[in-house]
């Protein structure tokens, strides 16, 4: 009897999804077991302990068998997540669902930590291998998508009122800031520093933006003064405020704080003053230089004396350079022998006339009458007597002002008992002249 050797090989460990290949020693064996195999062709068992039989037959008819155990270790379930898309410059974090694993990819990475991936399109695979040393992968593909470019334009430096224009380099963007506006289209921000970023998305919906800061630096305030009035002749300084560099401008050439003499009209000036950050403002002032009256004082040749035309009189005792109190009429009559002038203004500026010299009074230069006022001092009545039938008598205050005109025959009386304390003058005109007194009254 002859003894029949058979031998399977070695027993197996595999993983799932590997192949095996189970060979017997002895040609012309079958193999049997809970999956079909042919002897030295590979196949891919499914997870579990597998005992494979191999047999042979000799030519006498004996049979012999050996067993081959194939252990088939499970993977271990692995999933690397959901594919992503992401802008250029934007962080992302990959995490496996099951823990421990690795991840490889075109940069390293660390699980649950955050990275920055280039643009591209990048697959990165997550690796996990259990106790038993299988290994299962997955991948995720991150989709890296580049940013538009967007340029706001240079910084801008302007002055408080001034038009600025922002238009980004690269169109259909728009802009925010701290007041709504337009590309390429002007508009006057505040003073202030402002912040204006320009956007720019892309068709794969990512947006890249870019800031320009315009600074509106604020004006000074410039001050011309007041409108002035003065008179012809009249000097008149200009004195702007607000800045440095006062600049004027007019009719005339006017320097900064120097006197000047304007001549008669309505004439604007504009000043101009620079801050000290470079901006600058203007203001005018209108200055009116009136024309000067012409006084001139004409003696009438019976104690009075009239201005020339004005709109306020004043008349002056030329002997002590004074105003004579209430003399304020275009005409003045003259209650003494002195030397008198007129200050005749047009309401706005005034002129001094010479004086004139007054030295008849008390006399009948041009009367051919004999006319006699008694008594004088009085303290009620004057008596009036006179070669002429009738007279007309004007009677005058120290001031000038007529009191009292009225006309007398010889011999009538004039009451004074309701007038005040001093002196008057009596003016009687005749046909044959005039004659002026000065009448006391006590």
């Amino acid at each position: 009897m002859h003894f029949l050797l058979v031998n399977a090989g070695a027993d197996q460990t595999i993983c799932a999804g590997t192949a095996v290949t189970l060979s017997g020693t002895d040609a012309g064996g079958t193999w049997s077991g809970p999956v079909a195999v042919t002897n030295g062709t590979a196949f891919t068992p499914p997870v579990g302990i597998h005992t494979f039989t191999y047999s042979v037959t000799n030519a006498a008819t004996c049979t012999n068998t050996d067993d081959v155990i194939v252990t088939v270790n499970a993977l271990p379930v692995v999933n690397a997540g959901s594919d992503q898309t992401i802008c250029e410059g934007e962080a992302v974090t990959l995490s496996g669902t099951v823990a421990g694993g690795v991840w490889s990819g075109p940069v390293t990475i660390a699980d649950g930590v955050s990275f920055t991936p280039p643009a591209g399109v990048h697959t990165f695979t997550y690796s996990v291998t259990n106790v038993a040393g299988c290994t299962s992968t997955d991948d995720v593909v991150v989709t890296v998508n580049t940013l538009p470019t967007a340029d706001a334009g240079a910084d801008q430096t302007i002055c408080e009122g001034a038009a600025v224009t922002l238009s980004g380099t690269v169109a259909g963007g728009s802009w925010t800031g701290p007041v709504t506006i337009a590309d390429g289209v002007a508009f006057t921000p505040p003073a202030g520093i402002h912040t204006f970023t320009y956007s720019v998305t892309n068709v794969a919906g990512c947006t890249v933006t870019n800031d320009v800061i315009v600074t509106v630096n604020a004006l000074p305030t410039a001050d011309a003064g007041v409108d002035l009035a003065v008179c012809d002749g009249e000097e008149v300084t200009f004195n702007g405020t607000g800045g440095t560099s006062p600049t004027w401008t007019g009719p005339v050439a006017v320097t900064d704080g120097t006197p000047v003499v304007l001549p008669v009209g309505v004439h604007i000036f504009d000043l101009t003053i620079t801050g000290s950050n470079g901006c600058t403002d203007t203001d005018a002032i209108q200055v009116t230089v009136n024309a000067l009256p012409t006084a001139v004082a004409t003696d009438n040749g019976d104690a009075t004396i009239t201005a020339s035309t004005g709109t306020t009189y004043e008349w002056i005792d030329c002997g002590t350079g004074l105003a004579i109190a209430g003399a304020t009429s275009q005409t003045y009559t003259v209650t003494a022998n002195g030397s008198y002038s007129v200050v005749v203004s047009n309401g706005t500026c005034a002129d001094t006339s010479d004086c004139v010299v007054i030295d008849y009074m008390n006399v009948s230069e041009m009367s051919l009458d004999v006319i006699s006022l008694y008594p004088n001092p009085t303290r009620d009545n004057v008596t009036v007597t006179m070669s002429s039938a009738s007279a007309s008598i004007e009677i005058i205050d120290a001031q000038g002002k007529l009191l009292r005109a009225t006309q007398v025959v010889n011999g009538d009386k004039i009451d004074l008992s309701t007038y005040e304390t001093g002196m008057y003058i009596f003016r009687v005109k005749t046909e044959n002249g005039t004659s002026i007194f000065r009448v006391s009254k006590n």
